[in-house]
């Protein structure tokens, strides 16, 4: 795996690096510390392809849309889809609802303030 993202990563350049923090950031397994250590590698070497500057910002830049993709997708769906809602469509089931169910009414008043929900 390192040798295909440093191979990688060597002859596609920024390219390379933006579609691994991305994936990376959207929990898919690899190592974004190979990437960046190696990115900051190649960074540091006279006559290179990538800046240190550059390296930073398009890896942040990657990583946050990655992150903010794998946010939509679970908000979007979440684990469950739309199975996990409550009857009434409104509140969706969730630990809440299980502390409240345990810890009675001191839970309840942190539970959603402002929704209007009161057992």
């Amino acid at each position: 795996m390192e040798s295909f993202l440093t191979s990688v990563m060597t002859s596609h350049g920024y390219l390379a690096l933006i579609i691994f923090a991305f994936v990376e950031a959207c929990c898919i397994p690899i190592s974004s510390e190979i990437t960046f250590a190696f990115a900051g590698v190649i960074a540091a070497m006279p006559h290179s392809k990538f800046s240190l500057i550059g390296v930073i910002v398009i890896g942040t830049l990657a990583e946050m849309g990655g992150s903010l993709t794998s946010y939509a997708i679970g908000r979007r769906g979440g684990p469950g889809g739309r199975a996990d809602e409550a009857e009434d469509g409104k509140r969706p089931r969730g630990d809440l609802d299980h502390a409240s169910a345990e810890r009675g009414e001191a839970a309840n008043q942190w539970q959603r303030p402002g929704d209007g929900y009161h057992p």
